[in-house]
């Protein structure tokens, strides 16, 4: 059936809906990535003293794990999705070449590490990142922060650690 907008828009409910995300409970997980990650540039960083820009990659990542996909009623057989954030720095001069010398984009390193894309003489690209894994994930919990960068009471989950699997 084609969306109405007009029945969309004048369709009452009675019921609440849910405001708060399940949060996947704090363990190690099976995962893959669930397509690419989106991009987006954060901070240009600044040519003149060296300072490298950052971008952010919102990745949606597969949890295998058939009782926490019926625990959170998930439409995706055997499987839940979670968002995990990835940041990376790139050249202030030019924003599309990722840095990678000592300290410098951590998050993707460690990614590439656990899906084994990270050896050195062998060509790599963001887009190998596109359904890739299996991974070993631990997930955490953190508080959201507001909109002022105040930290509420609602929790949300991190990745802390990512791990080759070898299953």
């Amino acid at each position: 059936m084609a969306l109405d907008i007009n029945a969309l828009l004048n369709t009452s409910y009675e019921a609440a809906f849910e405001s708060d995300y399940t949060l996947v409970p704090i363990g190690v997980y099976i995962a893959t990535f669930k397509g690419l990650p989106s991009f987006k540039l954060v901070d240009p960083g600044d040519v003149a003293s060296g300072q490298p820009g950052r971008v952010y990659g919102g990745a949606t990542l597969r949890l295998h794990d058939e009782e926490l996909a019926k625990a959170h009623n998930s439409k995706d057989p055997g499987t839940v999705s979670m968002p995990v954030s990835v940041y990376f720095d790139v050249d202030p001069a030019n924003h599309n070449v990722i840095l990678f010398g000592k300290n410098e984009s951590l998050d993707l390193g460690r990614i590439r590490d656990a899906l084994g894309q990270n050896e050195p003489g062998v060509p790599w690209n963001l887009a190998m990142l596109d359904n890739a894994g299996p991974v070993l994930i631990k997930v955490d919990e953190t508080f959201r922060k507001d909109a002022s960068g105040n930290v509420t009471d609602r929790k949300k989950n991190i990745v802390t650690q990512w791990a080759r699997y070898t299953g």
